[in-house]
């Protein structure tokens, strides 16, 4: 009786099969604890890849709001700038129209001592003078005027009293002539008679 094709001729035959193919032909079954070590190992290296990323996106968050935060300081500086210039201007010019007032305010009262005081020289009007009457309000202006015009009106009268009258001091003048005359005919008169001169 002859062998089957493909039947092993007796179980030796069987045996002597390698381990490895047989071990191959069945799949192995993951024990719990590899199948979480498995897993694990993936959560870990995800995980590790999503913390990169955030890491990233911090990274360009943060040098992000540095650009916007010089930016503001940027234009906060610019604003500041303009602001001050403007007010610097501002300033300048009130100045400028305030020490042309007060120039002129000076001027005109420069002119109204001159009319109650007419007699004062040019050196008694100083700058010092002058910035301070301008400084006045115009109260205490008028009574400072007032004052200058009494104190000018008893100067002027003063002077007039210690100046003789121009017709006395004419008449005077015209006596004296008339009496030297007179008393040259007088010597005249005698030298012919004969008589001393006294």
């Amino acid at each position: 009786m002859g062998k089957q094709a493909g039947t092993p001729a007796s179980l030796s035959e069987v045996e002597l099969l390698p381990r490895e193919t047989a071990e191959a032909e069945t799949p192995r079954q993951l024990s719990e604890k590899e199948h979480q070590a498995i897993v694990a190992d993936r959560v870990d290296r995800e995980t590790e890849t999503l913390k990169a990323e955030n890491d990233a996106l911090k990274a360009e968050k943060a040098e992000l709001e540095t650009k916007l935060d010089v930016a503001e300081t940027a234009r906060q500086t610019a604003e500041q700038k303009a602001t001050d210039a403007q007010k610097a201007f501002d300033d300048f010019k009130a100045e400028q129209e305030q020490a042309k007032e007060i120039a002129e305010r000076a001027e005109t009262r420069v002119g109204k001592v001159r009319e109650v005081a007419s007699h004062l020289k040019d050196d008694f009007y100083t700058d010092a003078r002058k910035a301070r009457w301008a400084a006045m309000d115009d109260e205490a202006f008028e009574d400072y005027v007032k004052e200058l015009a009494e104190a000018s009106g008893g100067a002027k009268k003063v002077a007039d009293e210690t100046k003789p009258p121009r017709e006395t001091a004419m008449r005077g003048s015209q006596v004296k002539a008339s009496e030297d005359k007179r008393g040259n005919a007088n010597n005249v008169l005698a030298m012919r008679r004969g008589e001393g001169v006294a």
